[in-house]
């Protein structure tokens, strides 16, 4: 689990507040002066970069003249955030690897090189080459256990990475490590970092009751001593746990505390915690909530060119209204997410490719070099055929391995779209046929009605006239008796015409038709019903309530003939956005996983499937069936089915 982000850390990344004196030499001299040149830079704002990188620069040479490792690792890591910044990351590790070779020349720099090799596998976690990171982040590790540092942000990020990686056991001995140092130096700016990737560590391996122990410290330890967006980062994460764990109730509360704290928060937090929300209140079913926070998010991603943010935002965007049954808004969300990997690929691709041409270009000068000094211009035109050979091999392979990989990526995509498409279809189709049999019941309705009904009540007429002239007893006793079964025929003909087409909806509502049906059967039966309707919607039309009033109706019938039942309950409510039907009985119950999806189950998915809806069954052999139906409010007022 990542809950946020890998918590990396960054040596020499304090503020240091002095004042801007004007009329400073172009190279500072001292140290006070190095530190006032980076303030001032970082007070800047983005329009004046040009004059930020010259004060940069100016410190981070004043600094190797005099050989102070601070200034050179915060000098160094503002320039190289400007290049990443505009992602360009391979400019950005070329700039720290020339710095990284200045800072080595000298013992006194050691520590200044130290935190590169650190920023430059930072750089690489950025771009989620996690093998590249891990190289720098030990280089970092082995420099500066040699100089007697141990440094405890090398060993928080090491044990972050291993956790992204799957590597558990190294994971915990870094971060064990890395927290008894930071314990002891009590440095609780990288205790805390370094609780919160042992929160994740401790909730990927299961152990629920550690990863709760570490969230309190880290949050007891960012009230305490941190900043208010550290807290903000402690109360995101907390909220991402109890939300990984299931408990998006849980998580709220926290979340909405941080949400408070934003102000003090960094740009990247906080589109972090905009994130996590969407998410809780999407796992909440609460759509139009995510969707807000969601989209806020993805504004801020995109502001702040945080591509792989903007990847998953756009992910959890397209699962809501996918949710919703919004289906063409959730595919081009869908396409935009993939679009937006993509580029990122390519955009690897030729990092990579620009990598490969950097260190082709030096291998140039070093071959260049060599056949001054040693004059072997054939052999070495021979070693660099081969080796512009080899790399444009390995370019070919990485290009072709990456069109691959987009082709792949091309084809997932349709898929989905063939998916959603056929999902469409059989929604459609489903619609016909209920329309087809809603068609099909008023027929059946009106011939019972207008023509075996007819038929009866002539019957009727005729055998009365009958029973009038019968002047014999027993023949009269014979006549009323067949009278009563044509009467109480009649009675089930109209009974049945009227259950295939309610005219009571075209009087009434779904709740006072519902109703009638109840009471007509409590009055017909020996199964007693209690109904209850909590819903205030407005817009529904008559054919949406027709599906609703059918499926409450199979519901009962199914009751009837299947369940032994002596009572049941039918409630229909509303909550928010959604509308559930909730049936339960006292009756034999069934496995659930062994019904053979008799004609009722069936049309009763079909209805409930077309209106886009949920459908749980519970039942236990010999404890009842309890049956939840629950549908998007919005999804039904503009999904009718016209019959």
């Amino acid at each position: 689990m990542s809950m946020a982000l890998l918590a990396v850390s960054v040596p020499g990344q304090e503020q240091v507040p002095v004042s801007f004196r004007s009329g400073m030499p172009d190279l500072p001299g001292d140290t006070n002066a190095i530190l006032e040149y980076i303030s001032a830079a970082k007070r800047l704002p983005p329009s004046r970069k040009e004059t930020a990188s010259d004060l940069l620069g100016n410190a981070l040479e004043g600094s190797r003249r005099i050989l102070y490792n601070k200034g050179v690792q915060e000098s160094a890591y503002l320039l190289a955030k400007m290049l990443t910044d505009k992602e360009q990351y391979v400019q950005a590790v070329a700039f720290y690897e020339k710095n990284l070779r200045d800072c080595l020349r000298y013992p006194g720099l050691h520590e200044a090189a130290s935190g590169i090799l650190n920023n430059i596998g930072n750089i690489y976690v950025q771009q989620g080459n996690f093998d590249s990171a891990i190289v720098y982040y030990k280089r970092a590790l082995q420099l500066s256990e040699r100089l007697g540092l141990h440094s405890p942000w090398i060993y928080n990020n090491l044990g972050g990475i291993f956790i992204q990686t799957g590597q558990a056991g190294q994971a915990l001995y870094y971060l064990d490590k890395g927290e008894q140092i930071a314990l002891a130096a009590n440095d609780h700016f990288n205790l805390i970092n370094i609780y919160g990737n042992k929160i994740s560590y401790y909730f990927e391996a299961g152990d629920w009751d550690q990863s709760i122990l570490y969230a309190g410290k880290a949050l007891t330890t960012a009230r305490q001593y941190g900043t208010a967006g550290t807290e903000l980062q402690v109360l995101a994460n907390l909220g991402e746990l109890y939300r990984r764990k299931g408990q998006p109730d849980k998580a709220l509360p926290y979340l909405l505390e941080a949400k408070a704290l934003k102000e003090k928060a960094s740009p990247y937090y906080y589109n972090h915690l905009l994130t996590v929300l969407g998410n809780t209140y999407l796992d909440m079913k609460q759509y139009r909530i995510a969707e807000r926070y969601l989209l806020e998010a993805l504004s801020k991603s995109r502001e702040a060119g945080l591509k792989q943010q903007m990847i998953i935002t756009y992910g959890r965007l397209s699962d809501i209204y996918l949710a919703t049954g919004d289906y063409k808004k959730s595919l081009e969300y869908y396409k935009i997410s993939r679009q937006v990997k993509d580029s990122i690929e390519q955009q690897e691709m030729k990092n990579k490719l620009a990598e490969w041409d950097i260190k082709y270009q030096n291998n140039e000068k070093d071959k260049a070099l060599a056949l001054k000094q040693l004059h072997i211009k054939n052999k070495n035109a021979w070693l660099m055929g081969i080796s512009a050979a080899s790399l444009l091999l390995v370019a070919l392979v990485i290009i072709l391995f990456n069109i691959n990989r987009i082709n792949k990526h091309k084809n997932n995509l349709q898929a989905r779209e063939i998916d959603l498409l056929r999902r469409e279809q059989e929604i459609v189709q489903l619609k016909a046929t209920i329309r087809g049999e809603e068609k099909e019941r008023a027929r059946i309705a009106r011939e019972l009605h207008d023509g075996v009904g007819g038929m009866l009540a002539a019957i009727n007429m005729n055998l009365s006239d009958m029973w009038k002239k019968q002047q014999d007893p027993s023949g009269r006793i014979l006549l009323e008796k067949i009278l009563r079964m044509v009467k109480d025929t009649g009675n089930e003909v109209r009974k049945t015409s009227h259950n295939l087409l309610p005219d009571v909806l075209t009087r009434h509502n779904l709740e006072e038709a519902l109703l009638v049906y109840c009471e007509q059967v409590n009055i017909e039966n020996t199964l007693k019903i209690a109904f209850q309707y909590h819903v205030d919607i407005e817009g529904l039309d008559k054919s949406t309530e027709l599906v609703l009033y059918r499926i409450s109706q199979e519901l009962l019938q199914n009751i009837l003939k299947h369940s032994k039942a002596s009572a049941a309950w039918i409630m229909i409510k509303q909550l928010n956005q959604k509308l559930s039907i909730i049936v339960e009985d006292n009756g034999v119950g069934f496995d659930p996983g062994k019904y053979n999806n008799g004609y009722g189950l069936l049309n009763l998915e079909h209805r409930v499937k077309a209106l886009e809806g949920t459908l749980d069954i519970v039942s236990t052999p010999d404890h009842g069936t309890t049956i939840h139906i629950e549908f998007d409010i919005d999804n039904l007022k503009k999904k009718s089915l016209p019959v």
